[in-house]
């Protein structure tokens, strides 16, 4: 090189170190005219255009230095941190594989490997390249948050969360870092410990979009519906042009009560993007809330049309139309079930959408080989996610409960909460019939819903002993807050149900925040209940739902807590049974209003005709009159639910 040339190249050099890089790429082309054989400065020409935003220009000039000089790592590697950005992702995993070769210890080199493959969907070959990526620089934040998204991907819930832990240890700032921890710990069933870590990030983080956008999904998924808005209202703010952040603000919005305001976000995208599946999907949930099946069955099958691969589409098209599938959309559903990667969530969301077009067409044996393929593979995602149910540790709680909240206890509690008559707990088995009474109730001119709040639960835990030690004052405030998300959905009701059902996990601890709370108890044939529940791919993680001998195991330990409470809770609470309203409506329905003390009302009998959205799997019910369809439903699938029958009739003879 001659000496002007090293000049030039020295000078481009400083400037580039400085951040300079226009004046850096000046003077690397001035080099270049006086040795256009110089390898490093057409590298480093390349490397300054790619970041001042000239990526194309960047990846030609690298590889001109890779024709000059191939056996150097760095120019291979760099050309594939380039080619990740043009999102040429195949030409960037064999770039780095070059760099590989020539230098098996570049961590820069593994991990653009690794990224590559996770944008080519290679996962498994992604987290081997990102393990080697750590393993040279093992306080990498991002090596170390990149292997927590492949760990992720695999399904691999709590080894990606640890991945996520390193990487914010290694960058205490990374918002990055902090929302992927956090949504893993949501995975992991650690809500709170996830929002906790976010609400501290964000106070040191506040312009970061993604730490609200996860914030917002976490609250959404814990029915905090007000809280989620507002989270999703500040991903929104830091980035209006984000398609995902007016979808779930949308989502929310509309979970939230306020139909208006999500029609009008929906709308807005719509208008540039009419055939957007997100939003055509969200408007077509919107009109299955409300009961107009016809308009919403239209709008999923536009979504259908706009992305065929869409599994959720088609699954919430039966439930729209309330029957079986045909023609091209059926056999667009069994092509998705096939070609999808076996056990992910395509895959198991079309084989539950397949039992379900074939239990609506009589056809139960194909229905249940169809839903015990999709179980199983629901069961294995959901243990990759570090979901399981062990029977010893669920009998060991109940064990637990009942020692806890005593006879004597209840009867004399040393403190209380609130006196407030509001709240209404409605608890059961899933799909025992809770959404029937919330709509019925919800009908009533002074009575309201919030939907499913999990703000027991969480609270709760899994120590209920310390729950019966705990100061009146701290009860005042658990039950303060619980009523104040009561009220944040409806202000105005004096009785207003939270139908989440395994709330029935908690009544001692309930009787003590709420000694006037109306507590009612669902009851249907525990058969029917199984089925229903081995049908129904729960949102939340509900693993005992996914084996037919949990679920009988689980029924076990439900029913033997009921009886429990029933001994000891006293206070306002009713026994409802499901197959005494379908054959009696009127009866049952004014028993529960009277129990409510609540004066009659008789629009509660048309309570399926009420305009009121509707949250859960049972929308499309609540929206029929009272119909024996669901009773002895079981019967159609007797093969199926032996191993279910078998526990439940071995518990009845001991």
């Amino acid at each position: 090189m001659s000496e002007i040339a090293s000049n030039l190249f020295d000078e481009a050099f400083g400037y580039h170190r400085n951040g300079n890089f226009a004046q850096a790429i000046r003077l690397y082309q001035k080099c270049l005219e006086a040795n256009a054989k110089n390898a490093d400065a057409w590298h480093l020409l390349g490397l300054a255009l790619y970041q001042s935003g000239q990526p194309e220009n960047g990846a030609q000039n690298i590889r001109r230095a890779i024709e000059l000089d191939p056996h150097r790592d760095l120019f291979h590697t760099n050309l594939a941190t380039v080619l990740i950005a043009l999102q040429q992702h195949q030409e960037a995993a064999d770039a780095a594989r070059q760099a590989i070769e020539l230098n098996a210890k570049d961590g820069d080199a593994h991990h653009n490997l690794g990224v590559a493959l996770l944008e080519l969907g290679d996962a498994l070959v992604a987290e081997e390249a990102l393990q080697a990526a750590v393993h040279i620089q093992p306080t990498n934040a991002e090596f170390l948050n990149n292997l927590g998204i492949a760990l992720n991907r695999r399904g691999m819930t709590e080894p990606a969360e640890n991945a996520f832990r390193r990487a914010l240890k290694a960058d205490p700032t990374s918002a990055t870092a902090a929302a992927n921890r956090a949504e893993a710990l949501a995975s992991l069933g650690r809500n709170q410990e996830a929002l906790a870590l976010l609400q501290n990030q964000a106070a040191q983080a506040p312009n970061s979009a993604q730490l609200f956008r996860s914030m917002g999904k976490i609250l959404m998924s814990e029915g905090r519906m007000i809280e989620a808005v507002n989270a999703f209202e500040k991903w929104l703010a830091l980035a209006p042009e984000e398609l995902g952040a007016k979808v779930a603000l949308a989502s929310a919005v509309s979970f939230a009560g306020d139909t208006v305001r999500a029609e009008v976000l929906i709308n807005d995208v719509l208008r540039h993007e009419p055939d957007n599946p997100e939003m055509l999907h969200a408007l077509g949930l919107i009109r299955q809330r409300q009961g107009s099946h016809d308009e919403a069955e239209a709008l999923l099958m536009r979504v259908i049309k706009a992305d065929p691969k869409r599994a959720q589409a088609y699954f919430d098209l039966i439930g729209a139309t309330g029957r079986s599938l045909d023609g091209e959309i059926l056999n667009g559903l069994k092509s998705l079930s096939k070609s999808s990667e076996k056990f992910g969530s395509v895959y198991t969301r079309a084989h539950y959408t397949l039992a379900h077009h074939f239990d609506h067409s009589g056809q139960f044996d194909h229905a249940a080989e169809y839903l015990r393929i999709a179980n199983d593979a629901r069961r294995a995602q959901l243990a990759k996610s570090g979901h399981t149910f062990d029977v010893g540790d669920h009998s060991r709680l109940i064990d637990r409960i009942v020692q806890s909240f005593t006879p004597a206890l209840l009867a004399n509690p040393p403190a209380m909460g609130s006196d407030s008559a509001v709240p209404v707990f409605v608890v059961g088995m899933p799909r025992s019939g809770t959404t029937l009474i919330d709509r019925i109730v919800a009908t009533h001119t002074s009575g309201g819903g919030v939907g499913e709040l999990t703000y027991m639960e969480a609270i709760a835990g899994k120590d209920p002993q310390s729950l019966t030690s705990l100061s009146g004052f701290r009860l005042r405030q658990i039950a303060d807050d619980y009523i104040g998300l009561l009220k944040e959905h409806d202000n105005n009701a004096i009785r207003i149900v939270d139908k989440f059902p395994a709330n029935f996990m908690h009544l001692g601890f309930i009787r003590l925040l709420f000694p006037n709370a109306y507590i009612i108890h669902c009851r249907r044939d525990v058969r029917d209940v199984g089925l229903s529940c081995y049908y129904h791919d729960f949102t939340n993680p509900v693993a005992w739902s996914r084996n037919l001998t949990d679920i009988g195991h689980y029924i076990i330990g439900y029913r033997r807590l009921m009886t429990h409470w029933r001994e000891t809770i006293g206070g306002r609470f009713l026994e409802f049974e499901y197959e005494s309203l379908v054959a009696d409506p009127e009866i049952c329905i004014k028993e529960l209003i009277a129990f409510l003390d609540l004066p009659w009302d008789p629009v509660c009998l048309d309570f399926h005709q009420t305009s009121g959205e509707v949250h859960t799997a049972s929308a499309r019910q609540v929206r029929e009159p009272i119909n024996d369809r669901s009773i002895s439903r079981w019967k159609n699938y007797q093969d199926l639910l032996a191993p279910m029958i078998s526990v439940l009739d071995a518990e009845i003879t001991r």
